[in-house]
């Protein structure tokens, strides 16, 4: 599936997002259908898919290849300035993200 280039879509990914409410196995077989060769995957469906093996699995067997794992969306939460010119970083989702940067 990957690779060929006569039609200029050898770097072609779907973001899984566009296709949030397919399984990774439907998103997989669409990008099969449409010619793509990669697919860019999102947490919650790769989770939903039984984890990282099977969803892997998946992927391969339709002759996929992955160009992208997004862990999860942007934040609607922004930064507040608070005294003295600091920055202080608001809600829960910040926290959660300073965890998983640091996660070897």
């Amino acid at each position: 599936m990957t690779g060929g280039g006569a039609d200029g879509l050898e770097r072609l990914s779907l973001n899984q997002k566009t296709t949030e409410l397919w399984s990774v196995a439907e998103a997989s077989a669409g990008c099969v259908r449409a010619g793509i060769g990669w697919i860019g995957l999102w947490r919650e469906q790769v989770r939903a898919a039984g984890g990282a093996e099977e969803a892997g699995r998946i992927v391969r067997e339709a002759g996929l290849r992955v160009s992208s794992y997004c862990r999860g969306g942007f934040s609607r939460l922004t930064p507040m300035k608070v005294g003295g010119g600091r920055w202080r970083k608001t809600g829960g989702w910040w926290k959660s993200r300073r965890r998983w940067v640091a996660t070897p």
